[in-house]
């Protein structure tokens, strides 16, 4: 099983004998990359919410198409008549790109399977915290965050 098929992607785009066989690939890469986001594979998916919900098929189904539209990975292209001069510029990254998730994407599929009350801390947002009592930045302390507050009344 899987979280988008091949008949997913023809219902918004016919595909040719050897696309079907690129979107073959591609799906199982952008199933790959969901589950790595959400850390947890198809099977947990499903015995957590009963079923693959529909934002994890949307998803996978979209990466798809993204890549097959465009697989070298094209990002501009200009071109100018006189004194003829042609530009193309690609991603940095390789072509697999186009099958990593945006951060808003990662939030949708995280929403998805965990709900809305779930975050994720970046360690640059706790150490950017500011105390509202002592007005001071928190340190890691023994494993633990502490700011003056802690410190003075221990």
């Amino acid at each position: 099983m899987a979280f988008a098929t091949i008949e997913d992607i023809e219902a918004r785009r016919t595909l040719s004998a050897d696309e079907k066989v690129a979107a073959e690939a591609l799906l199982e890469a952008a199933q790959s990359v969901v589950e790595e986001v959400i850390e947890r594979d198809e099977a947990a998916i499903i015995a957590l919410k009963g079923a693959v919900p529909a934002v994890l098929k949307f998803m996978t189904v979209e990466k798809v198409l993204r890549a097959l539209v465009n697989p070298s990975g094209l990002s501009s292209q200009s071109e100018a008549l006189g004194s003829f001069s042609h530009t193309e510029r690609f991603n940095t990254a390789t072509v697999t790109s186009d099958l990593l998730l945006s951060e808003l994407e990662e939030r949708l599929v995280r929403r998805a399977v965990y709900g809305r009350s779930t975050a994720t801390a970046h360690v640059g947002s706790l150490a950017s915290d500011i105390c509202t009592i002592c007005q001071l930045a928190p340190t890691l302390c023994d494993g633990f965050w502490v700011c003056g507050c802690e410190v003075e009344g221990s």
